[in-house]
């Protein structure tokens, strides 16, 4: 299965978002484990040393559905944990599937109890699960509509369809590459945020022009990176130079096909 590259693109830069927003260090990343079949699905690779750790455990013993028991618990592991040489590492553990999102990120929290009782190894390794398995799971969810978002609708593919005489153009959804990356991290925000919070589309767009009479299409032509909010008429994505280059082309490929026709019939 090929790995379709604009939403690798969107999910891996949107999880990143997730991460950081939730409390994890900048520097944290995720892996994805079968991003061709399951792009939602990420496990999160971090080194964590003692005082980011710390800070780490502080940050999320605040958040919601941590007791005031518990969050006594953390706060003094993490005051036990500066300035220490203590560390725990993420890493993707991809040898057997995840059950649900965040079962294949592994922690590891090597030499623990140098620094820690083992209540409060407990409430810290539990502590990091929930917070990865919280992550993890807004991040599977949201990378549904970010994939319904960008694949093309096997129902309301076609966006338009104009008629004059025996010509029609059509301008459907298309499931071709396009060049959305990494390499331009504020466009890939701007297409996140449309898809996510207006409901927008995002891919490339076919152009096809074609004759009834004939049953040929006489002209093609592609956009790619084409972002679409609901209610926007066609005039304010449809790229309008391509749109006159495949009327064009159908032109010249109708002249081409009388002229061939008359020749034809001169000579019989």
């Amino acid at each position: 299965m090929t790995i379709n590259t604009t939403l690798h693109t969107l999910v891996s830069h949107h999880a990143l978002e997730v991460l950081r927003t939730q409390g994890w260090p900048e520097y944290t990343d995720v892996s994805l484990p079968s991003p061709a079949r399951w792009p939602g699905w990420v496990a999160v690779c971090v080194r964590l040393e003692a005082d980011d750790l710390a800070a780490l455990l502080i940050r999320l013993s605040g958040l919601p559905g941590e007791d005031d028991a518990q969050r006594q618990v953390l706060e003094t592991a993490a005051g036990k944990l500066a300035g220490s040489p203590a560390v725990i590492v993420l890493l993707p553990e991809h040898d057997t599937a995840p059950m649900v999102p965040g079962d294949d990120t592994g922690v590891r929290f090597p030499y623990a109890s140098e620094w820690l009782t083992e209540p409060e190894i407990t409430a810290v390794l539990a502590c990091l699960r929930q917070a990865i398995r919280r992550a993890c799971i807004q991040i599977a969810d949201d990378a549904r509509k970010i994939q319904a978002a960008v694949t093309p609708s096997p129902t309301h593919g076609r966006l338009f369809t104009r008629r004059i005489g025996h010509f029609q153009l059509v301008a459907d959804e298309s499931d071709d590459d396009n060049w959305l990356d990494e390499s331009a991290p504020e466009e890939v925000k701007r297409v996140l945020d449309a898809i996510l919070n207006d409901g927008a589309r995002f891919g490339a767009v076919r152009l096809v022009v074609s004759c009834n009479t004939m049953s040929a299409i006489l002209a093609y032509g592609l956009v790619t990176d084409v972002l679409r909010y609901p209610g926007d008429p066609a005039r304010r994505w449809l790229d309008h130079d391509l749109l006159h280059e495949v009327i064009r082309d159908a032109r010249a490929e109708m002249l081409s096909v009388l002229n061939a026709h008359r020749t034809f019939l001169k000579k019989s």
